[in-house]
């Protein structure tokens, strides 16, 4: 008889600057070594080349639920200042100045056998940044987190303890938690101007009819990072080699790509010039106007993705409504170059900008 056990090995756990991260669902590493070869004149066959600093992009997506943080937090959200994603203890501007350190994380992978018997293994990515964090809010299936990270150091650590962590109480967040009735819940008046229906709704007014016809919400920040040139360093590409300085020289580009993509069900007639009457489209700039606040949640820790007041409509787009029965549906994206991205837990406040940066 054939043995049938079978060979599984997988990621146990995930921490991040040693505290498990909850409700992880998938982990990807990916290693890159760039090569230039070096032109030797008269020879078909190049023998030396030379090698790029080495990068390490690191992805984890996660559900979130109600009792869940996001994993990236402003520490305070008194303020529209201390909320500011590029200050000091938020995600910083830079690697050199201690009044705007970029923020760094440790990052540490275990795997093993699918039984948790043994030993398990664990990669350890240390001076890593952050470089994308999404969200995905949908009807047809759960809040999703995704983030992005990038490194140039790799430590193989041996073994690790098997995770040993109480998963957290609460319900998994989906489309239907979105807290419209919360005033300060805010959508653009164009999503607002396909969903409102013009008679009221008997089983529980204008603002159910919102919450009923969104179908996702797609929001996306990504941030880019510049190196100012160190000629003849390496920093941080070899773990002998001062690994903690592999981010000294860089900086966070900006604006920040900050963009959101809200789909609704349309429930009333729609006026074809809304493409061309919106003062985004018709005005010499974009005015950056329209405010978006999302709010989950119906307990009193709500989770919050504040965007701000100063994003601009990009576009508009129309599906369905086909011989099959589909809803016509609009989906409108929206862009930020104002740098607000504000994800948080607690009571939803009004952050009003009073400096500029």
């Amino acid at each position: 008889m054939p043995d049938n056990n079978r060979i599984f090995y997988a990621c146990q756990a995930v921490y991040v600057d040693g505290t498990y991260l909850q409700n992880v669902q998938a982990v990807g590493i990916d290693y890159s070594a760039d090569a230039t070869g070096i032109s030797d004149t008269g020879r078909t066959q190049q023998q030396r080349s030379l090698y790029s600093k080495p990068e390490i992009t690191i992805s984890i997506q996660r559900e979130v639920n109600t009792a869940a943080l996001p994993f990236y937090a402003p520490a305070s959200v008194t303020s529209y200042a201390n909320a500011y994603i590029l200050k000091n203890g938020n995600l910083g501007t830079s690697g050199w100045d201690s009044s705007s350190l970029l923020k760094e994380y440790s990052i540490e992978v275990a795997y093993g056998s699918d039984d948790l018997s043994g030993n398990i293994e664990s990669t350890t990515l240390k001076h890593c940044l952050l470089t994308e964090v999404s969200y995905e809010i949908s009807v047809d299936g759960r809040m999703t987190e995704n983030l992005s990270f990038v490194t140039r150091n790799l430590i193989k650590t041996g073994s690790a303890a098997a995770p040993i962590a109480t998963p957290l109480t609460g319900t998994t967040f989906k489309r239907r938690h979105l807290d419209v009735e919360n005033e300060e819940f805010i959508l653009p008046s164009e999503v607002k101007s396909v969903v409102d229906i013009t008679q009221p709704n008997p089983a529980g007014g204008d603002d159910i009819d919102v919450a009923r016809a969104v179908q996702s919400i797609s929001i996306n920040a990504t941030f880019d990072y510049g190196e100012m040139a160190d000629v003849g360093k390496w920093r941080g590409s070899n773990q002998t080699s001062l690994p903690t300085e592999q981010n000294k020289w860089r900086y966070i580009t900006t604006p920040i790509g900050i963009t959101c993509e809200i789909t609704a069900i349309v429930r009333k007639s729609i006026e074809q010039n809304i493409l061309i009457k919106d003062t985004n489209f018709m005005g010499t700039f974009p005015t950056p106007d329209r405010e978006i606040k999302i709010v989950m949640g119906q307990e009193s820790s709500k989770f919050v993705i504040d965007l701000g007041k100063k994003n601009y409509l990009t576009g508009i787009s129309f599906s369905g409504g086909d011989t099959g029965g589909g809803n016509v549906e609009a989906t409108f994206s929206y862009a930020n170059t104002n740098n607000d991205f504000v994800p948080y837990r607690g009571t939803p406040v009004t952050l009003t900008q009073s400096t500029k940066y």
